[in-house]
């Protein structure tokens, strides 16, 4: 969207004499930096790692929720293990 609205932003500005080209070349040049600042983090580690302690816990019969049987526990484990798989992950 910020895309969009600089670039649009810019053609308007650049189709007006005598500044509005250099004032385009501006506005693009902020749109870039803007770009180039704000790139998505890669949370995959974290989230691997995360997902690896919880898996570790509940094989381990540690912080399992209340009632939980030892099938609950594959079942949410195999359940996990293909939503990943599904969503693209690994």
């Amino acid at each position: 969207m910020v895309n969009g609205v600089a670039d649009g932003a810019a053609a308007i500005a650049g189709s007006i004499p005598p500044w509005g080209p250099a004032v385009a070349v501006g506005m693009i040049a902020l749109r870039t930096a803007f770009n180039s600042g704000f790139k998505p983090r890669d949370f995959n580690e974290v989230a691997s790692r995360m997902q690896g302690a919880i898996q570790l816990d509940w094989l381990q019969g540690q912080n399992l929720p209340p009632g939980w049987s030892r099938d609950d526990i594959q079942d949410a484990l195999h359940w996990i293990q293909t939503t990943i798989l599904n969503n693209g992950s690994r």
